[in-house]
């Protein structure tokens, strides 16, 4: 952290503390004191609760997921013959909360904070689509599958299987 961006914090850290001298979730006096002394190690107690920032490519590869499970949910309702297909191959399952959190963290805020999906969102709900095994390697393989139909939204039943069983 340079020299500039503590002093900035430390101004907004007094002005917190002044703004809210009962918090009893932060500290800020003791942010105050770790910031204005350098103590590099105590930086975590501050910066602890953030996420690993996602760069514009993962936050694209999370939408172009969740775009191609769209399109399996869609084609697959549109079928006439479902045979051979398990329904639950074309829900869309989460990311591992433990190895792709960040991910995680993403898809939660696409469902829940931009109600963006709503016809995915209720596929793992009930666990905070988080898969508890990691994803993103298999839904990579999807996705390369899925290109090569075009990313169609009308895949025939051949073509959703190809691509579920990547």
């Amino acid at each position: 952290m340079t020299k500039t961006e503590r002093i900035i914090l430390i101004f907004l850290l007094q002005i917190l503390k002044k703004l809210y001298p009962n918090n009893q979730e932060y500290d800020f006096e003791k942010m105050r004191i770790v910031l204005e002394n350098g103590y590099e190690l105590q930086y975590e107690m501050i910066t602890g609760h953030l996420q690993e920032e996602m760069t514009i490519g993962e936050c694209n590869e999370v939408f172009k997921i969740l775009n191609m499970y769209r399109a399996l949910k869609t084609s697959y309702n549109n079928l006439q013959d479902k045979s051979g297909i398990n329904p639950e191959d074309i829900k869309f399952k989460g990311f591992d909360g433990n190895f792709e959190a960040k991910y995680l963290c993403y898809v939660q805020f696409i469902f829940e904070s931009l109600n963006l999906f709503e016809e995915l969102k209720d596929d793992s709900k009930s666990l905070n689509y988080d898969t508890h095994f990691e994803t993103l390697n298999r839904y990579r393989k999807m996705l390369k599958a899925w290109e090569n139909y075009n990313k169609s939204c009308t895949l025939d039943k051949d073509q959703i299987k190809s691509i579920i069983n990547q």
